[in-house]
């Protein structure tokens, strides 16, 4: 459920987790919070509010009365601890805390207790005797997350964005069956006024005129991108959709020039596909996956190749793709791999100075241009950007930065534009990396071998 202040996430996400606990017998449900200091302050206490049970701080467990069903409460950085751990529900309070979707993911592969109906419960009410029913004979493991709008975060991405609504099972023994994916449910503040106090209400009515972008945030449930504190390039590709004619629109690829690509290398693989003529560079395409082999890249690469009649010139990766840390299951590194499926990397030096980087990168943002179709994604990322802010440190409307930018769902796709960008210097001299050329780069964008 992504909605506004006062629309009953918490208590709605806590009750079905209650029933959940009631209606399958040796259930095990998780509550989960970004920081201790929140799930305790916070989400605990809402919980014992809700329900009148008391959760012992040590533990961070309670048995639900009348069950054998039990509830664990844990923050971020507990979930490592979940490997052999089968849940029947999981409720993310929050979820916009989270940097990105990767405790999502790692939750939803706990997923797989197996339900046992306990019979001999009944529904309160005779109206939803048939839900109940339902329930029984189609036991149902289920994860929730509750968040506010936070413009264009993970969650935006992956309910509003790219939501599916139904997924078909393309592999395995159930191939072909479909199922419904994911729900999403909206709300503003106003929605459930009748729920709330007059005086709330009033006060919250008020913020339209004295703080409007929090009104629009966290009272009308906007997903509207926000001026990002800390953001690094949001401006200047906001400028770029303002210039006329806009730098971001149609780009059509131009034969006549090589295609040219520029990765980050890891569990989430990102890459730009883009053409340079003279001081102008055109970002035709980007794509990122997850959890997938170099192959997975080196074969679209050769599929554009063929259906676009794209010809490649360099593909710059990142300095540490020789990293053995980083070889795959078969033993190899990246840079092998991809060599064998035709695909030869250059790689830069590695980045001694990210912010210098980072500034040298806004400098080339007028002479770029994008396909709005094909960046989309990329796009979204580089507005995101921003830098880290130390919550302990700063106050209110007065943000502390940390220096360094927030490692979140944008990071990957931003390093991989940075290092187009540090490469593009060579596809316009048509010239190879040679050992000089990387000093001069060093020097450049303050960079050591």
């Amino acid at each position: 459920m992504l909605s506004a202040w006062g629309t009953g996430k918490t208590m709605l996400a806590i009750f079905k987790g209650i029933l959940l606990s009631q209606l399958y017998k040796d259930n095990l449900g998780l509550i989960v919070r970004r920081k201790f200091t929140d799930l305790a302050k916070s989400t605990m206490k809402d919980f014992t509010r809700y329900t009148g049970l008391k959760i012992p701080q040590g533990t961070k467990e309670v048995m639900v009365p009348g069950t054998t069903s039990q509830i664990m409460f844990m923050h971020g950085d507990e979930l490592s601890g979940l490997q052999n751990v089968n849940l029947g529900w999981i409720y993310i309070e929050q979820g916009e805390e989270f940097d990105s979707q990767e405790q999502f993911d790692l939750l939803r592969g706990r997923l797989r207790r197996e339900l046992i109906p306990n019979m001999d419960y009944t529904a309160s009410d005779p109206a939803y005797e048939g839900l109940i029913e339902d329930l029984k004979a189609n036991p149902l493991l289920q994860m929730m997350v509750g968040a506010n709008a936070a413009g264009h975060c993970w969650t935006w991405k992956k309910w509003i964005k790219d939501c599916i609504d139904t997924m078909t099972v393309e592999d395995g023994p159930y191939a072909g069956e479909s199922f419904k994916a994911y729900e999403l449910h909206e709300a503003t503040s106003f929605d459930n006024y009748h729920n709330l106090p007059k005086p709330f209400i009033m006060d919250i009515a008020a913020m339209k005129k004295d703080s409007p972008a929090k009104f629009k945030r966290y009272v009308m449930n906007n997903h509207d991108e926000y001026d990002r504190e800390g953001s690094y390039w949001s401006s200047e590709i906001n400028l770029l959709r303002r210039k006329h004619p806009p730098q971001i629109g149609l780009v059509p690829h131009d034969p006549a020039y090589s295609v040219h690509t520029a990765w980050d290398v890891g569990y989430t693989t990102c890459l730009w596909l883009f053409q340079v003529v003279g001081v102008n560079r055109y970002f035709l395409r980007y794509y990122e996956g997850q959890g997938e082999g170099i192959q997975h890249y080196t074969d679209l690469l050769h599929k554009w190749e063929a259906d676009l009649r794209y010809r490649y010139g360099s593909h710059f990766g990142p300095w540490d793709i020789d990293n053995p840390a980083h070889k795959a299951t078969e033993g190899k590194t990246v840079r092998e791999i991809a060599q064998e499926h035709g695909i030869i990397f250059q790689s830069l030096p590695m980045d001694k100075d990210v912010n210098n980087s980072i500034e040298t990168t806004k400098k080339h943002f007028p002479m770029s241009w994008f396909d709005a179709k094909g960046c989309e994604t990329g796009l979204d990322a580089l507005e995101w950007f921003h830098e880290k802010k130390n919550q302990a440190m700063s106050l209110g409307e007065r943000p502390f930065f940390t220096g360094k930018p927030e490692k979140d769902w944008s990071e990957h796709c931003a390093k991989a534009f940075i290092i187009a960008d540090q490469g593009i210097p060579f596809i316009r001299t048509g010239s190879s990396i040679t050992t000089e050329k990387i000093k001069e780069l060093q020097r450049k964008h303050g960079l050591v071998a």
